[in-house]
């Protein structure tokens, strides 16, 4: 399959919001390649050669098109950075760039999608780190998120301190509880997030109870949180259907809804709880609530293939990790490993420290870095 013609969403650097057209000056040899599989090569002065780009030029994901007889249709492949689809057989030259388009493929928007289709790209299982907002105190939150993007964490869990905070353990339950004592609410949060975002743009997702957002008001927030930087919501305490059901609760604003599958959902269930989901699914590996344990579950393989029966987007599992040879153990299966405890519970130590930031993010590094190697 040749294909000469690239359509570009979303470039990285200067050009990263345009809609770039690459009309190739000469044959470009894209190959056939297995959905999925990585195609090398690199995007080098207006060509493309075998079908992966390269620096500006870069792509996380394409199709290839064939518009020949054959009509072979939907080669992906995944590139370096945005998002390509490749539409044409003919020479032609460089275009230039236009306004955005009704393209067939647009580059995902939303962080949580394109860190995932990064790792993809990569064969790489992804990791998220929680730790709750304001524990020990906001400044401190704002300045720990991007020392964990700089340690190597793929996604950041922002818990919204709560008072009965149900679905925890004791560690997490006393980092809230820590954060309220330090005048944390959920505007502050969100204000914290602003000044995040001015740092990183590690994909982001709160993880919250009901009620705070219930007082706050579910559109107000909703809008207020998209336009802070938060990409992803985990309401532990909403029903999928409710969400359906309630359309102050369905109208998100971009933020994608996650949803959170447990070792007793039955596979109806299952099914149900997947259609509904946007960005991952949250696999909780171990029934009751947060903390670390000595031992990784043992169904985490048998529910992660009955999970993907029923959807296509990336699992990552949390509940119970806590050192890097259990979150390798888990990575060799997942999408993503979800570490909190362990890492609450040395900020609760660490916490009042000059160094708490780097003491943190020295702790989470062979974390991430134990998850990130666990397929090679």
């Amino acid at each position: 399959m040749r294909a000469d013609h690239a359509v570009a969403v979303g470039l990285r650097g200067a050009a990263r919001a345009d809609v770039v057209h690459f009309a190739l000056g000469h044959d470009a040899q894209a190959g056939r390649v297995k959905p999925r599989a990585r195609a090398h090569g690199a995007f080098e002065q207006g060509r493309i050669v075998n079908g992966a780009f390269d620096a500006a030029g870069s792509a996380d994901f394409a199709r290839l098109e064939n518009d020949g007889p054959s009509g072979d249709r939907g080669e992906e492949f995944f590139g370096e950075s945005d998002h390509v689809t490749i539409v044409s057989t003919d020479r032609a030259q460089i275009l230039g760039t236009s306004p955005p388009g009704p393209y067939k493929n647009r580059v995902p928007t939303n962080r949580i999608d394109r860190k995932f289709a990064e790792l993809r790209h990569a064969r790489m299982p992804g990791f998220m780190a929680y730790i709750t907002a304001g524990d020990p105190d906001l400044e401190a939150t704002v300045a720990l998120v991007p020392a964990l993007a700089e340690a190597g964490v793929d996604f950041v869990e922002l818990g919204v301190p709560f008072s009965d905070p149900l679905a925890d353990g004791v560690v997490n339950q006393l980092a809230a509880q820590r954060a309220l004592e330090a005048g944390a609410t959920l505007d502050k949060v969100l204000d914290a997030i602003r000044r995040i975002r001015a740092k990183t743009e590690v994909p982001i997702i709160l993880y919250t109870y009901l009620n705070p957002l219930y007082v706050h008001g579910f559109g107000k927030f909703h809008a207020e949180a998209a336009g802070a930087g938060v990409d992803g919501m985990l309401v532990l305490d909403l029903p999928p259907e409710e969400s359906v059901a309630n359309r102050e609760l369905a109208e998100s604003h971009g933020l994608k809804a996650i949803r959170l599958i447990a070792p007793t959902t039955p596979p109806d269930r299952m099914e149900r709880i997947a259609k509904s989901a946007e960005g991952f699914i949250y696999y909780v590996s171990r029934e009751g609530v947060t903390g670390e344990q000595s031992t990784v579950a043992d169904s985490i393989e048998a529910q992660l293939f009955e999970i993907k029966k029923h959807t296509d987007l990336p699992v990552a599992v949390g509940f119970g990790i806590s050192t890097p040879e259990q979150a390798a153990q888990v990575a060799r299966r997942a999408d993503a490993v979800v570490v909190g405890s362990a890492i609450v519970r040395r900020m609760g130590e660490y916490a009042g420290t000059t160094d708490f930031v780097a003491r943190v993010a020295g702790f989470v590094r062979p974390l991430a870095e134990a998850a990130h190697r666990a397929r090679r």
